[in-house]
């Protein structure tokens, strides 16, 4: 698992600048838009996920960073706010985040 992970952020992944209480800090992540389609794929693996709204973001990336909800990711011109981070452990280790970000600063409820 780790290294399927490692291997989809390492290639569908882009740099971008985390920005957090502690500072900002430089990391490869993947973001990947939550469309109708891309959820009907992902309702597979994550059946009690809830609803995920459409046009909010999937961010996964390294667990070396903390990150917390309203921590915000810069990619080029780009601002995400993440709404919701949760790690992923294997073997009651932290490896990974995963979380829901929005674009822009649109915090809709």
């Amino acid at each position: 698992m780790r290294r399927s992970i490692e291997r989809m952020i390492s290639v569908n992944g882009v740099e971008a600048e985390l920005h957090t209480a502690e500072g900002v800090f430089l990391q490869r992540v993947l973001l990947q838009l939550i469309a109708s389609k891309s959820w009907q794929n992902m309702e597979r693996m994550v059946p009690s996920g809830g609803e995920l709204l459409r046009g909010q973001y999937l961010l996964l990336c390294s667990c070396r960073i903390p990150l917390q909800a309203a921590d915000t990711v810069v990619v080029g011109n780009r601002t995400f706010i993440i709404r919701r981070i949760e790690p992923i452990r294997y073997r009651n280790r932290e490896l990974f985040y995963w979380g829901l970000c929005v674009e822009g600063g649109v915090l809709e409820t």
